[in-house]
Order: structure tokens, then sequence, then C-alpha cells
């Protein structure tokens, strides 16, 4: 394990926050994924493990917030959430939790009524990114499950990957932004993500995006 990795299931780059990867799997596996190989089988997503990382945390006092991410967070059952927030919730000097999952686009049941009320009720505040890279993933379904979230004080928020062919032109996203906001998602970042090994990107490639991007603020204007 790197000096980022000290532990399992942590990785701590910056000084207030770090990453805590509750799960090795995720619901869908996406080929652009920059975390792809990471050493899971190293990083077991088991109560010893966490613990180990929850010990961590309380030993650093400069840590405020812990991202939950990929592999998906929301891979954990509700029983397993309301483990580990019990113990988050005894650090001090924590203060937000931040839950970055893919699983309520095509899993929307997976935001549970018992989930929920552990938010409601957790002193820590809670940020939850979705992962929505497309207009025509944001159904019903999900529009109710984001309103549950909502319902518990959870702040939405979306991260975009742009896909070639998929949504790399300013009126898709332009809709997406639009069905996101109808949601009740705020629209977060949009991900020109790093390379990694299976994906290539040229330096033409590059300048098409930075136009690209150029032109999609201009449509945003109004919002």
């Amino acid at each position: 394990m790197s000096s980022k990795n000290a532990v399992p299931n942590i990785l701590h780059k910056y000084q207030n926050r770090l990453l805590f990867m509750a799960k090795g799997g995720c619901a869908v596996n996406c080929r652009y994924c920059f975390r792809r190989h990471f050493p899971y089988d190293q990083n077991p997503g088991n109560k010893t493990s966490w613990q180990q990382a929850i010990d961590y945390i309380a030993a650093h006092p400069e840590i405020e917030e812990v991202i939950f991410s990929g592999g998906d967070p929301m891979m954990a059952k509700d029983s397993e959430w309301a483990w580990l927030l019990e113990r988050l919730e005894k650090i001090p000097h924590l203060q937000r939790l931040r839950i970055h999952s893919r699983l309520p686009v095509v899993i929307p049941e997976r935001i549970t009524d018992e989930f929920c009320d552990l938010l409601l009720k957790s002193p820590l505040q809670t940020v939850f990114v979705t992962h929505i890279n497309h207009p025509n993933e944001i159904d019903e379904e999900l529009a109710l499950a984001m309103q549950k979230l909502a319902g518990a004080k959870v702040t939405l928020l979306n991260q975009s990957v742009l896909l070639k062919d998929v949504n790399d032109n300013p009126h898709t996203l332009k809709v997406l932004s639009d069905k996101l906001f109808q949601a009740g998602i705020l629209p977060y970042y949009l991900h020109l993500l790093d390379k990694v090994q299976g994906r290539a990107i040229s330096i033409s490639q590059m300048r098409k995006h930075y136009k690209f991007t150029k032109n999609y603020r201009r449509s945003l204007l109004a919002i």
C-alpha cells in the first residue's frame, strides 16, 4: 500500500478529506473508470477493514469530510450503512459525508426509506452525488428516489463523463442539465477523465473538447 492508502479502504490525498471505498463492486462496470485497476482484493469491504479506516479517520483531526466512492458505496446494505454511520458520527471533527453512486440510475429502489431515515437522523451533513451521463437515464423512478433523498435533507449533485457519440454535444448536455434540475439535482461537474489502460485520447481530441466546452457554456447562459 502507498502512503495515500496507508490503511485498507482509504485514499488520503488531500488534507481535510479522504476517500473511503467501502465496497469493491459496482452495479455497472464503466470502461472509462480511472479506478478500474485499484487493488480491491487488498481492500476488502468488511467490518474489520472498515474499523481500521474509521480508526484512521478518528486519529486525524484535520479530516472534515469522508467521500464514499467506487466501488459503488450503495452496494452496501442498509444495516452496513447503519454500522458505518453509528461509528463515524462519534468522530467529533467529522462534518460531512459525500456519497458518489451510479446505483440509483440502474436500481432506483436501492434508495430505501430505511436508508433515507439513517441520513435524516444523522448529525453529519450529507451530499449525494449521482453519476448520470445522458438525459434518457432520468426517469420517474429515479426522480422519486431523489425526492426521498431530498426529503432526508440531503444535498443532491450530479457528475457526468464526457463520452463520444453519447453526450459530447451541447444540446444533449443542455437537455441533461434541464432534466437534472427538474429532478432536484444540481449539475456539479463534467469529467474529461484521466487516461486509463484500454482508453486513449489524442491531442486533437483534447482541442475538440476545449472548443466543445466553450460552446456548452454559451448554451447554459440562461440557466
